[in-house]
């Protein structure tokens, strides 16, 4: 075998597809595109995901979960796992060279400590990270944690406490702005309110003398009115008193009137007894006379 009888595997090399070389050959006057349609155009790239404008799939179907772009990832190592190092290899001092070393983490990974296991010496520990139980062991044993910043970076413990602190500091601020803002709503409130009070209190007031000055107003209507109907009863009591009055002087005119008729009739009664008398006295003499001479 040489240069020369070289040959490419079967099926490896294939001819280009010969288009738009006339009707015999099957692929002509279209290239086999067809006629019509958006792929016959120059110019056509098909999008992705694109099903000739149908709902695609990646929209029919559900979205769920959640990705946080700014989460920190880190390989974790239990105590247990530095204490079995410990046992076997009687290291007590852990960095990141000694962890990459020994395969319990890569170069690239940000290590945390936590807290599974025990320890039985006192060791130094230097991570990215520790979680608060396992500084707690580590401590409590005599040993020292130090925490590994990044090249060009603070480390990951520093970065999150300071958000943290800035975080808390913020809420701090916003807690504050919001009761001074709530101690000044509440001092416009009450002001409102004690506004509202005296108002109230004035249009009270206000209705209060309104109402009494319409009873007194109607009281002394009333009385008025009383009074007037009192005048007018008076006014009727002295029309029928001078009614009255005019009635007696017509009786007492009437009276004089029959007194002297009354005389006059006596006085002429008197009269015709007297001229009736004097009539009859000179029979009774001659009567006398008569029974005189007849006793005679």
């Amino acid at each position: 075998m040489n240069l020369s009888n070289l040959t490419p595997a079967r099926g490896s090399v294939r001819t280009n597809k010969r288009v738009g070389r006339g009707y015999g050959s099957g692929n002509g006057k279209t290239a086999g595109r067809g006629m019509n349609g958006a792929r016959s155009r120059a110019g056509y790239s098909k999008k992705s995901g694109f099903e000739g404008g149908q709902m695609p799939l990646y929209r029919r179907i559900p979205k769920f979960g959640f990705k946080n772009h700014s989460r920190v990832e880190y390989s974790a190592i239990n105590l247990d796992t530095l204490e079995k190092l410990i046992v076997e290899k009687g290291i007590t001092e852990f960095n990141l060279s000694v962890l990459v070393e020994h395969g319990l983490v890569s170069s690239k990974d940000l290590v945390k400590v936590l807290g599974r296991g025990e320890l039985s010496a006192a060791i130094k520990v230097e991570a990215h990270a520790f979680s608060g139980k396992a500084k707690e062991a580590i401590e409590s044993k005599g040993g020292s944690v130090s925490v590994v910043a990044l090249k060009g970076t603070v480390g990951r413990n520093e970065v999150v406490e300071s958000e943290v602190a800035k975080s808390e500091v913020a809420k701090s601020e916003t807690i504050k702005s919001k009761v001074a803002k709530s101690k000044v709503v509440e001092s416009k409130v009450e002001v409102v309110e004690s506004k509202v009070e005296a108002v109230e209190n004035e249009v009270v007031e206000s209705k209060v003398e309104a109402v009494e000055n319409e009873v007194v107003e109607s009281k002394v209507e009333a009385a008025e009115s009383e009074v007037e109907v009192a005048e007018n009863k008076v006014e009727v009591a002295e029309s029928k008193v001078e009614v009255a009055e005019s009635e007696v002087e017509a009786a007492e005119s009437k009276v004089e009137v029959v007194e002297s008729k009354v005389e006059a009739v006596e006085s002429e009664v008197a009269e015709s007894k007297v001229e009736a008398a004097e009539s009859e006295a000179p029979a009774d003499e001659t009567i006398e006379n008569d029974i005189i001479e007849s006793e005679k």
